[in-house]
């Protein structure tokens, strides 16, 4: 089977958002997880964490193999691939903070933690029964942190 994604928050903790997907090429830094299902991005503007061209391209695969085996009627294939569409559409958009609206992102024991006046954001987001802020690896989400802090100070030197 292919890629499992699971994010517990559906309806994403401000000020997180569903945004646009991103390219890889117009981010400061992107980290990618080490399973390669996911990428961190950092713009001038935004955090913003997306699955990887790869996993979307595995996801289209296993739906239209899905639906291809599927034997049902006219109005289940219908709605089956209308959710399957549904999905496919939220799967190839980012979730995305404002650069503004991070307090902070630190690495502890393993993992990302990018923190907002609210409280911890991108927790329990699942791909692959990975949670994402842990499967970057060490030199990465250092590099991540680093780069944040500079793109954070830039920010606040342009107010």
């Amino acid at each position: 089977t292919g890629p499992s994604v699971s994010i517990d928050y559906v309806d994403a903790q401000e000020p997180t958002r569903l945004g646009p997907r991103r390219q890889t090429d117009d981010a400061r830094l992107t980290i990618t997880t080490k399973d390669g299902a996911a990428t961190l991005l950092l713009t001038d503007d935004e955090v913003a964490l997306q699955l990887t061209d790869r996993t979307l391209a595995e996801v289209r695969r296993d739906n239209d193999r899905d639906a291809r085996d599927d034997d049902q009627g006219i109005l289940a294939a219908a709605i089956e691939a209308a959710a399957r569409s549904g999905l496919e559409s939220i799967l190839s958009h980012s979730l995305e903070c404002p650069l503004r609206a991070l307090d902070d992102v630190t690495y502890s024991e393993g993992e990302l933690v990018f923190t907002t006046a609210d409280g911890e954001i991108f927790r329990n987001v699942l791909i692959n029964d990975r949670e994402v802020t842990r499967n970057f690896s060490h030199r990465d989400a250092r590099a991540f942190v680093r780069a944040f802090q500079r793109a954070k100070a830039q920010q606040k030197a342009r107010i």
